[in-house]
């Protein structure tokens, strides 16, 4: 996941400073402790709900990924896991876009 995050990281980058790739180096530190601000979360999930109650679909696809990544940034790897199956179907499931 680190180079993962890392090559991402240079590449976008690269792209914003209109510089080559090789010229990027980072260097990581790997923090152990980490504090989850659930109450992030809820916001996220309850303006993803009001996006699509709403209809705003290209909003919702936003929060989704959003979700996702903070579901991603988790410490407990397994419970991001399962936060991600399914893909956009797992997170509309049970909204409904009918009024």
């Amino acid at each position: 996941m680190t180079t993962s995050l890392y090559n991402d990281l240079k590449e976008r980058m690269a792209e914003k400073y209109n510089v080559p790739v090789a010229q990027i180096e980072l260097r990581m530190t790997h923090v152990k402790d980490v504090k989850v601000n659930y109450d992030y979360l809820t916001e996220l999930v309850e303006e993803l709900m009001n996006a699509v109650h709403e209809e705003r679909m290209d909003d919702a696809d936003a929060y989704r990924t959003r979700i996702q990544d903070f579901a991603m940034a988790l410490e407990d790897r397994q419970y991001a896991k399962t936060n991600q199956q399914g893909g956009r179907g797992n997170l509309y499931r049970g909204i409904s876009t009918t009024r």
